[in-house]
């Protein structure tokens, strides 16, 4: 089963790579100002920026499976209890008194 959270990753970071390409190409003052080190520092944008759109939309994920039932089958969901950790009930186990 295909999830909403990857289908939006998919289309969000599509359209990124392309907006991120037309930047890249348009100020393209990157070798001027910074010499060599001007693909190293478009590369990180690039990677960072991905990886922020793909934690997203995995968190956009986490949410659906919380709060819509029919997010997936019975035996896919995380049991109810594993959810939400129970702050209190941590500390008990952990012999923290807080």
């Amino acid at each position: 089963m295909i999830s909403p959270g990857s289908i939006l990753a998919f289309v969000f970071w599509l359209i990124f790579s392309l907006l991120f390409s037309l930047y890249a190409s348009i100020a393209g003052s990157y070798n001027e100002t910074y010499g060599s080190l001007a693909g190293v520092i478009v590369l990180m944008l690039y990677v960072y920026y991905s990886a922020l759109i793909m934690l997203v939309e995995a968190e956009i994920n986490q949410v659906i499976e919380w709060h819509i039932p029919g997010g997936k089958n019975e035996g896919e969901k995380i049991p109810e209890d594993d959810r939400r950790p129970d702050v209190h009930r941590l500390n008990r186990e952990n012999g923290e008194d807080r």
